[in-house]
């Protein structure tokens, strides 16, 4: 984010859709994939949300923030086993509702 506004100056819009999964019974799942797939798809969406919020909030500058979800969020889509992934993405849902509520007072 620091280089994009160096490069380009502030920015007032940024379009979270970052999304990567795996297939498999949840009993089999490795600690270490979930918490791959926890990083990249709620995390990140998180810190990078968390930064553009900073700087809009930072500069007075209203602006958008838009998450991509998916809506393996809402179901669990049968027949595929996707419990981390869905669970980011339902993560991903209620973190960027959470976030429009607590920054709306500054336009975002």
């Amino acid at each position: 984010m620091a280089k994009v506004t160096a490069d380009l100056g502030a920015f007032d819009i940024l379009v979270n859709c970052a999304g990567v999964a795996c297939h498999g019974d949840s009993l089999e799942l490795d600690d270490s994939e979930w918490d791959r797939i926890m990083s990249i798809n709620l995390a990140g969406a998180f810190w990078c949300a968390r930064e553009a919020g900073r700087q809009m909030i930072s500069l007075g500058k209203p602006g958008g923030i838009v998450t991509i979800g998916s809506i393996s969020g809402e179901v669990a889509n049968v027949p595929l086993h996707q419990t981390a992934y869905n669970a980011s993405k339902a993560g991903v849902h209620i973190m960027t509702k959470r976030l429009a509520v607590e920054w709306a007072k500054h336009g975002i």
